[in-house]
């Protein structure tokens, strides 16, 4: 395989803007999609070992993540939270944590991408940039359908950036993955609740669902009406209202690891769980 190995971030920029190149940091997604090096796009351009594009770091109001950062250094970093190590733990095997990074999974933008689903309801951003400078692109927008994102041919993805008031009390989150075993398994179905509970009653929740349509699908209004304002845990919700609401938003498919029925029940039972239990208490 011809790629080209930048020494440092701007010589990246210059080959990114001087031809069509695919940014590579540690190619668990693309050898695999491209099995043979003429399959690529595009000439791959290694971007795995720029020092600008790894680590994790707190500036400005934001937890920040460099898109470069291998998987197994976000789980080991005790500044990420602890759900979201969680979730990235749960990602492949330990050889793929070692090598995958959190920038591949962003922009891979599968809908079963195992990082989306909290890093929506973290109101992540995307910090991409050119020659022309840098950009600021919130994930709910950088991400338009399956394998397809707002990142020209120019730019590059250089971090994921939280807000740190997401990060913060009263917020508490959850993430659960169903695959076929506990390891090294593409998520059938996944999900993430956000709740804000105060004096006993609901002033925040959101939720998002991977594996349920061409993007993370994430709670409707409708829905939150139905919680906002409400005593917690929510004794009585209405199960069949919650159910209509729900499955009127998704729309999963049958494939070869499940069936658009079971991945409905799932979130469902799910979503009225944990809003009917006193179970969040990760953060």
């Amino acid at each position: 395989m011809v790629g080209y190995v930048p020494a440092d971030l701007r010589d990246a920029l210059r080959f990114a803007q001087a031809e069509a190149v695919t940014p590579l940091a540690g190619g668990t997604d693309l050898m695999v999609r491209f099995k043979a090096p003429a399959a690529m796009p595009a000439t791959p351009l290694f971007l795995g070992a720029l020092p600008e594009l790894r680590g994790v770091t707190r500036k400005d109001e934001f937890l920040s993540i460099g898109a470069c950062e291998p998987l197994a250094g976000i789980i080991a970093n005790p500044a990420v939270p602890a759900v979201f190590r969680s979730a990235l733990a749960q990602i492949g095997s330990p050889a793929i944590r070692n090598q995958g990074t959190l920038g591949g999974n962003v922009c891979n933008a599968s809908p079963a991408g195992d990082s989306l689903p909290l890093l929506y309801l973290f109101r992540a951003e995307m910090v991409l940039a050119s020659l022309e400078g840098e950009r600021v692109v919130p994930l709910d927008r950088f991400i338009t359908g399956p394998g397809r994102t707002l990142r020209q041919e120019n730019e590059l993805l250089v971090s994921i950036r939280i807000p740190d008031e997401f990060l913060s009390e009263p917020y508490v989150y959850v993430f659960e993955k169903m695959g076929n075993r506990k390891a090294d398994a593409i998520s059938k179905a996944s999900f993430a609740l956000r709740l804000a509970v105060e004096e006993g009653v609901v002033r925040d929740v959101d939720a998002a669902f991977g594996a349920m349509g061409p993007k993370v699908a994430l709670m409707t209004d409708s829905i939150r009406a139905m919680c906002l304002g409400k005593t917690f845990p929510l004794a009585d919700l209405d199960r069949g209202e919650l159910k209509n609401e729900l499955y009127g938003l998704l729309t999963p498919i049958d494939d070869q690891r499940s069936t658009a029925a079971y991945r409905k029940r799932v979130a469902l039972n799910l979503l009225y769980h944990y809003l009917t239990t006193d179970s969040t208490h990760q953060r």
